[in-house]
């Protein structure tokens, strides 16, 4: 909204006053732009993996506060993973507390690794 592009412009030292509806438009801009390259990014690493892992349909879990509330991260992903990999199916999904999970997951792993030594 412009109400938050004004807030963050503030909270960078710019009054109200200065503010125009050109720099709301760019700022607007600029992070739409931000927002598709994230995408983008992290796409074409997650298409690797899928290829990699060479199954009829894997499941990607995600966890981060911007895959969580950014508005239109998931279709973006979903679009440029299609893209790259237009034959394979996979999804995607939010993973709540998935470094917390993960961590644990590898400690696990780690545990029975030195109990097989």
């Amino acid at each position: 909204t412009d109400g938050s592009v004004i807030a963050l412009l503030q909270r960078l030292g710019y009054s109200s006053q200065q503010i125009t509806k050109d720099d709301i438009e760019i700022v607007r801009y600029v992070c739409a732009l931000i927002g598709v390259r994230n995408a983008q990014l992290a796409a074409a690493n997650l298409s690797a993996v899928v290829q990699r892992i060479d199954k009829p349909m894997v499941r990607i879990a995600i966890d981060g506060s911007l895959y969580k509330k950014h508005p239109k991260l998931h279709k973006l992903m979903t679009d440029f993973i299609s893209e790259l990999i237009p034959n394979r199916k996979f999804e995607l999904f939010l993973a709540e507390d998935g470094s917390g999970k993960g961590s644990a997951f590898i400690a696990a792993v780690a545990a029975k690794q030195r109990q097989k030594s």
